[in-house]
């Protein structure tokens, strides 16, 4: 060991310098171990660094001019060994050095730099049931001089979402007259549009009974009304090939395709044929569709109105529609139809929703004013170019509203949406990912 201070030091440091260039692998100044450590089964972890007396003092010290570029501003003198009152210089005590930890001038390691990963695009949109605008609903917007209120109890659900699907149960027409008596043929004025469009409803299917209670001239009005006010709608045309067109919702890069069709075209329980509205029975347009659509679209929703009115059961109407659509390629088969909720069944993990009840209705029945509706969440998984599944269903969740007034849904209280779901034999909520399933 020996001691170094004033000129002494500063020639040690000049000497440092110069034999340990990085210009100089393997170098080493006198003083410095070469040897490596280790530090458990096949860990090397470097050479070790040992430092006797007033050298480290020195190489700290002497690290700051070194390994400069030619040519760069000299740094400023650090500053000398402190001196007692005595006069005596004080002993210079070196903090430890750690060859793995950065000093200055050492250049920054470009993998540190990498940018985070960027977040996951998402897409969330709702799923409800019948939609009905005319009869005693529209009477009650009337006397409350709000063309919204059916909407209004839960807007803050609308805004969660990027979008929100329904089955439009009555066309429009350019008639404001509308009957509030049992009479089963709907009219909407056209300004109770208003509603569907402040709360970003911006796909309905009219694949249904009511879809030609205007008359084709009615469906016509229907189909141009929706157009001008920026709402998609599939299930219903002037001819077959348009009823079978569908809709496609971009949002976030993620697109979700959508198609309808109906166990009927007016209200005569299916006994009568015509072109406009898509049919469940025809099976070869329902592929060729699927075919086409499948590979425009990252997630597709197949509209189902099937079923018998009022009652629970699912008939074999409804079963074998919905699990074709499946075996054809959909994601999600969503029923309307029989006004009350029906039950939910998972086929090869897609799930089935047999109806999801009345949504905005004036039934009275009990059964009738309890509706479902469904949020899903789609997260992107992989680029837009990449040939695999490009979304995944992050997740899907079923909540039940409560119709008020015989015309205006509510969210359901914890212990009504526990009896209706339990009703249709759902015990959790949650359905996908399913319990168990990695989240």
């Amino acid at each position: 060991m020996f001691a170094m201070n004033g000129p002494r030091a500063e020639a040690a440091a000049t000497t440092y310098c110069r034999q340990f260039d990085s210009s100089s692998p393997g170098a080493h100044p006198p003083g410095v171990s070469s040897r490596p450590t280790w530090r458990g089964p096949g860990r090397r972890q470097g050479p070790k660094l040992a430092l006797t007396g007033a050298l480290a003092a020195a190489l700290v010290a002497a690290l700051g001019s070194c390994g400069g570029d030619a040519g760069a501003p000299s740094r400023a003198p650090a500053a000398g060994p402190a001196t007692s009152a005595t006069g005596r210089t004080a002993p210079v005590v070196a903090a430890p050095v750690d060859p793995l930890t950065p000093t200055a001038g050492t250049r920054p390691d470009p993998a540190a730099a990498q940018p985070a990963e960027p977040t996951p695009a998402r897409l969330r949109f709702l799923a409800v049931g019948d939609i009905m605008l005319s009869r005693r609903v529209a009477h009650a917007m009337r006397e409350a001089g709000d063309l919204q209120l059916p909407f209004r109890a839960l807007a803050d659900q609308f805004a969660a979402v990027d979008f929100t699907f329904a089955n439009l149960e009555s066309p429009f027409s350019s008639r404001d007259g509308f009957g509030i008596g049992p009479a089963h043929n709907f009219n909407t004025p056209p300004s109770h549009i208003q509603g569907l469009v402040a709360h970003r409803f911006s796909v309905v299917t009219l694949a249904n009974n009511h879809a030609l209670d205007q008359g084709v001239a009615g469906l016509r009005f229907t189909l141009e009304h929706l157009d001008a006010h920026g709402i998609q709608h599939v299930g219903a045309g002037m001819d077959p090939a348009a009823a079978w067109q569908p809709a496609i919702v971009d949002r976030h890069g993620i697109r979700v395709g959508f198609l309808g069709a109906s166990y009927a075209s007016v209200n005569d329980s299916g006994r009568s044929r015509n072109p406009y509205v898509a049919r469940l029975d025809q099976d070869k347009r329902l592929a060729a569709a699927m075919a086409s659509l499948r590979p425009e679209v990252d997630y597709l929703a197949v509209a189902m109105h099937a079923g018998r009115e009022y009652l629970e059961p699912v008939d074999d109407t409804q079963r074998r529609f919905a699990r074709r659509a499946i075996d054809l390629g959909a994601d999600v088969v969503l029923g309307s139809h029989p006004h009350v909720a029906q039950a939910v069944e998972l086929y090869q993990g897609k799930p089935i929703f047999y109806s999801l009840g009345n949504f905005i209705f004036d039934h009275e029945p009990e059964p009738t004013r309890q509706g479902l509706m469904v949020r899903t969440t789609l997260r992107a998984t992989a680029p837009a170019a990449a040939a695999t599944e490009r979304v995944t269903v992050e997740q899907m969740e079923l909540a039940v509203v409560i119709i008020e007034g015989r015309s205006t849904p509510r969210a359901a209280t914890d212990a009504e949406s526990t009896a209706v779901l339990a009703r249709i034999g759902v015990t959790d909520p949650i359905l996908l990912p399913r319990r168990g399933d990695p989240r």
